[in-house]
């Protein structure tokens, strides 16, 4: 019986290995089967990274000039830093002068605040008084305009007058005249 229980022993592990075996292939396979998908994949993808590539060393001539470009201008962009770095102190020395003025400024406008007030209340007055200055203007206005109408109308009156009674007062004139040369012989 213990030869037997040897043999049994040996078809259990002939059995076990061979279901082991059949577990192994069956993972393999399924590797297998998962590595084609994911390598389809890849072959999918691999018109895109090309295409990507392809942009990729187009614009790789682009960048290189402005790169060039960039450094050629870098120099003045330097010398340009280094003039606004020189005028700087200026700067900061008129910044002070400024602040310097700033209280002369404060204490102007300090006096012009208090005398706002007073200018207020003269404005104040004046709107008070413009009716009756208007007034006055108007009353003005309307004499002037009489007057001036008085002095057309007198005016017209005289040229007429003066075109009638001329050949009359010349003929008095020269009456007069003869009486006065009459009498004195």
């Amino acid at each position: 019986m213990a030869v037997l229980n040897k043999g049994f022993n040996i078809e259990k592990l002939q059995l076990f290995a061979k279901i082991l075996f059949s577990l192994v292939l069956i993972y393999f396979a399924t590797a297998i089967i998962l590595f084609t998908f994911e390598l389809s994949k890849v072959r999918e993808d691999i018109p895109k990274v090309l295409q990507t590539l392809e942009k990729t060393n187009k614009n790789i001539g682009l960048v290189t000039k402005e790169i060039k470009q960039s450094r050629e201008t870098l120099p003045s962009i330097l010398k340009e830093s280094q003039s606004v770095r020189k005028t700087i102190p200026s700067i900061l020395k008129q910044i002070d002068k400024v602040n310097t003025n700033v209280p002369l400024v404060l204490k102007e406008s300090e006096k012009i605040r208090k005398s706002i007030p007073e200018i207020l209340e003269e404005s104040k007055n004046i709107r008070k008084e413009a009716p009756a200055l208007l007034n006055q203007a108007e009353t003005i206005s309307k004499n002037i305009e009489d007057v001036s109408k008085e002095i057309g109308s007198g005016t017209v009156k005289g040229i007429v007058k003066g075109i009638i009674t001329l050949p009359t007062d010349a003929i008095k004139g020269t009456v007069d005249t003869l009486e006065d040369i009459t009498k004195d012989k």
